[in-house]
């Protein structure tokens, strides 16, 4: 994992509402951290800039040192599981975790060693082959996750990923 480094992250938008405010913050690798705060606080946008779906109005990213402010999302390395979940209809569980690997390009084996293990790890070994559209919003996040971490990025993000689940 990668460290995150945040210089005077500011986001505006309409040119008057301050989303986020010249943040200058350090995430540790391999650390994992909280960002917590009342809705409408920034949380969100400020992920969203870290994975390059939105550009900063002015500031800086890091990963590592590697600047990365103006990298669109699919040069980051990113996992980014979102509070609601996405999965990818019409195709079993096993197929949504692995399409990610497929586009990398990683050989068969590889793709099915980390499928299984991620799917053991999060208990979906059992309805690997079952039709995601017919899972709650629990397994499909649990889904959404296990694509996430299959993949093995830098970085993973997770934007409240259970706020939809039931307990």
């Amino acid at each position: 994992m990668s460290q995150i480094r945040i210089e005077k992250l500011r986001k505006v938008y309409d040119g008057t509402v301050v989303a986020v405010n010249d943040v200058t913050i350090t995430f540790p690798s391999s650390a994992v951290t909280c960002l917590l705060g009342p809705s409408g606080c920034g949380k969100t946008t400020l992920m969203r800039m870290i994975s390059g779906l939105e550009l900063p109005t002015s500031g800086e990213i890091y990963f590592d040192d590697e600047r990365v402010t103006d990298l669109p999302p699919h040069r980051r390395n990113i996992g980014m599981v979102f509070q609601y979940p996405v999965v990818y209809k019409g195709t079993s569980v096993y197929q949504n975790i692995e399409l990610p690997l497929r586009e990398d390009k990683l050989d068969k084996a590889e793709r099915r060693r980390r499928v299984e293990n991620v799917a053991e790890s999060l208990g979906l070994e059992r309805i690997l082959n079952a039709d995601v559209s017919l899972l709650d919003n629990a397994g499909r996040q649990k889904v959404a996750v296990a694509r996430a971490v299959a993949r093995q990025p830098k970085i993973i993000l997770f934007d409240e990923p259970i706020t939809n689940v039931d307990v």
